[in-house]
């Protein structure tokens, strides 16, 4: 399976939602780092910007771009993982909440 089927999304949200529901039993802060909102219209990341972390959407939308042409548009639950789009630029469609996830999480699953 390629990490950029919508297979793997797909895998990947069911196991961030297993995820999530474990945390609460657990340190959060060590979990999950702040949330972060964007307005819409502001770029998110651009070009080769790199994060150790991916980002899980909470609301909003956004439209992942290659050379200024659409490729994908994420939604709430989708991972938005920088190491997936090398080379792209995310925008924020509309007002969106990302909260960025960080290895803790990610070793529970």
């Amino acid at each position: 399976m390629y990490p950029t089927s919508h297979e793997y999304h797909q895998m990947q949200i069911e196991r961030l939602t297993t995820a999530f529901a474990i945390i609460p039993t657990q340190k959060q802060s060590s979990s999950v780092t702040p949330t972060t909102y964007v307005a819409a219209g502001e770029p998110i990341f651009s070009g080769h910007e790199s994060t150790a972390s991916p980002y899980l959407v909470i609301s909003g939308e956004i439209l992942i771009l290659r050379n200024g042409q659409p490729v994908d548009l994420l939604e709430p639950g989708d991972l938005l993982d920088l190491r997936i789009w090398t080379d792209a630029t995310a925008m924020a469609l509309n007002s969106c909440t990302l909260t960025a996830l960080s290895g803790a999480v990610f070793k529970t699953v």
